[in-house]
């Protein structure tokens, strides 16, 4: 626990969203993976598969950092100036200091090179 309930709720959303992504892609790969107990709510599992659904990582990626800023706005209080809003406003601006750092070029290189070497170890290949 940190202290701030929009940090606390922000890192347990996170949570559950990265494993919903590992589960599916887990699942992709015919892999077994295991949920954190208590289970992962439904529309952050939705939102897990129509980022895993993008033929485009890039594609992805956006959408996921649209969602966080979502997320964050939805947990955010209406008092402008309170913490849990700094704390808002620092996640958003470290999303989109993210995006930003995003190069199609670079980033599908970088992905494909990841994709080889999990596919390569899926196989039992070794490089």
């Amino acid at each position: 626990k940190t202290g701030s309930i929009l940090i606390d709720s922000w890192y347990k959303r996170e949570r559950q969203l990265r494993f919903a992504l590992a589960q599916i892609r887990a699942l992709k790969m015919k892999k077994k993976h295991t949920l954190p107990v208590g289970g992962i709510p439904s529309d952050v599992i939705q939102t897990a598969r129509t980022a895993t659904g993008f033929n485009n990582p890039l594609e992805a990626e956006l959408f996921l950092a649209n969602s966080r800023f979502k997320t964050l706005e939805s947990l955010q209080s209406l008092d402008a100036f309170s913490t849990d809003a700094l704390f808002a406003y620092v996640l958003k601006l470290k999303i989109a200091k993210r995006i930003r750092r995003f190069n199609n070029e670079s980033g599908l290189a970088s992905y494909q090179n990841i994709y080889k070497t999990i596919l390569s170890q899926s196989t039992g290949e070794n490089r």
